[in-house]
């Protein structure tokens, strides 16, 4: 086990922006083609990296789903043709148009790394702040379509994997916590989604009366303790179940390895205690970076795209799953 507490617990860590233009209403309120069109003209003059433009309208369903199953766009803006989507070339920046709010720009990198996540996301909000005059109140902040994003516009949030706090029933004592301490629980693909996997995202839950430092503080605080308490189970685990943890870990493996139908629910059920026994040392594999980009890759959608077939039903599905996680696991270090 690492001295690093986040290790293998902290998947990634995301800041996001909420903006929204002085003179135009939020677009639940009604929105024109014309000032959709002025939103994405901001948007791409304040992008200072190679990226790509998206509009929504030009997106097949499966398209839209896929991008949300790799965490840069949201549900809500999946739904709509009038928006669209600036993407940097290593998807590590992704600018929301005509979302919630006018623009909702993000950050995402792999790790415990919110304060990097934050200064490339503000370097792209001074730009922003150049080009298109946005909504800001003396007293209030930035002015959002949500109350809860009032303030600094902000959201810093954390995906975590918990199996220990899961498998031990302590998962609920500890978003009490969180709670306690101003912030949030939510599934891997934001509001109103749930847990799967043992994956879950923390974030703070409002952003009026808080600096930007603050928050990432008090976030990076909260799940500094959580990835401590995290780790302190599975070492208790390794110490009374290591024999069981063992077995789970080489039967996950074993389905995994020679399984020819896969769902997406026993799939993240059974690399859920692969990655576990990984970061218990209890199995011989150590490549987690390759086992999380397979459970995006996994994923209805993406699995749709990569298998190149856009008719596929549930079962087919399942099929194309399985190969591509027998392939992936066999060059497995």
């Amino acid at each position: 086990m690492t001295n690093d507490n986040t290790k293998n617990v902290v998947v990634s860590s995301r800041v996001r922006l909420a903006r929204n233009a002085a003179k135009i209403p939020f677009p639940q309120k009604g929105i024109t083609v014309e000032e959709v069109a002025y939103l994405v003209k901001c948007a791409d003059k304040a992008a200072d990296f190679e990226h790509q433009l998206v509009f929504m309208s030009d997106l097949r369903d499966v398209d839209r789903q896929a991008l949300v199953e790799r965490h840069l766009i949201s549900p809500d803006l999946a739904k709509k043709d009038l928006g669209a989507l600036l993407i940097s070339d290593d998807d590590s920046i992704a600018v929301m148009i005509n979302e919630e709010d006018h623009i909702r720009a993000q950050c995402i990198k792999n790790g415990f790394r919110l304060q990097e996540c934050y200064n490339a996301i503000d370097r792209y909000d001074d730009n922003l702040s150049k080009v298109m005059d946005v909504a800001y109140d003396s007293e209030f902040g930035y002015l959002t379509a949500c109350l809860t994003n009032v303030g600094t516009g902000m959201r810093a949030s954390v995906m975590v994997f918990l199996p220990a706090m899961t498998f031990t029933n302590m998962i609920e004592n500890f978003l009490l916590i969180a709670k306690e301490n101003g912030l949030t629980f939510r599934g891997v693909y934001g509001e109103r989604s749930n847990p799967v996997g043992c994956m879950y995202q923390l974030s703070n839950a409002r952003s009026i009366g808080l600096t930007e430092s603050q928050i990432i503080e008090n976030v990076s605080g909260v799940v500094s303790e959580m990835c401590a308490s995290e780790q302190g189970l599975r070492r208790q685990l390794l110490s009374t179940r290591k024999d069981e943890l063992t077995d789970k870990a080489y039967r996950a493996y074993g389905i995994l390895k020679n399984a020819r139908m896969l769902s997406s629910g026993e799939f993240m059920e059974l690399v859920a205690y692969l990655k576990l026994g990984m970061a218990m040392d209890v199995i011989e594999f150590n490549d987690v970076k390759t086992l999380d980009k397979l459970i995006i890759d996994a994923q209805p959608a993406n699995l749709v795209k990569i298998a190149k077939s856009y008719s596929l039903n549930a079962d087919q599905r399942d099929l194309v799953r399985a190969a591509l996680v027998r392939h992936t696991l066999e060059n497995l270090k």
